[in-house]
């Protein structure tokens, strides 16, 4: 009776999809007067399927309340898979959540009432030697990048500048050097 129940309720289901269809082919905007009248009048038939469906789904309800109270009957409950029960689950989380946090809390309290103890290892002369190597070679390192970028900086500088002259073009010019620039040399 349950399986009867089960397949009035899909085929009510088909009915209820092939009446939406309906409606919405009669809602569209281009449907001429004769489609219109054949479309109402499948319309009203589907809606008297679904009424006369709905008086077989309520006798197959009634058939079924009636075996569920007959002596020896046994009607099997049906088994939700994939919903379940929120509530229950609901429950048993919050009981491991709060399980989770007493556990955690006396833990706490258990290391505050027994003081926390520190635990300061000294490391060994040979891991301090390796570590201060290690400081001083990522001094140099450091030191060595910011002279290649110092000089990539310069040399962005120097191609960038519109004024300055290639090497070699133009006639040669003497070269004054501090020592010329402070004493006049007489050359006679």
């Amino acid at each position: 009776m349950r399986e009867k129940r089960e397949v009035l309720g899909d085929q009510m289901n088909r009915l209820l999809n092939r009446r939406e269809n309906v409606v919405e082919q009669l809602h569209s905007g281009n449907v001429d007067p004769a489609e219109r009248a054949a479309l109402e009048q499948h319309l009203t038939e589907v809606n008297a399927r679904i009424i006369a469906m709905e008086k077989t789904l309520h006798a197959a309800d009634a058939e079924v309340a009636a075996a569920a109270g007959v002596p020896g009957a046994s009607v099997p409950e049906r088994v939700e898979r994939g919903g379940g029960n929120n509530e229950e689950a609901m429950a048993i989380g919050a009981a491991f959540m709060g399980i989770a946090i007493v556990i955690i809390a006396i833990a706490w309290a258990r290391r505050l009432w027994k003081g926390a103890t520190n635990v300061v290892a000294k490391l060994p002369a040979e891991f301090e030697a390796r570590f201060a190597r290690m400081e001083d070679s990522l001094d140099a390192v450091a030191i060595e990048v910011e002279r290649v970028s110092e000089g990539q900086r310069f040399l962005s500088k120097v191609f960038s500048d519109p004024s300055a002259r290639a090497l070699g073009v133009g006639a040669a010019q003497p070269i004054e050097t501090r020592a010329e620039a402070k004493e006049p040399v007489h050359r006679g």
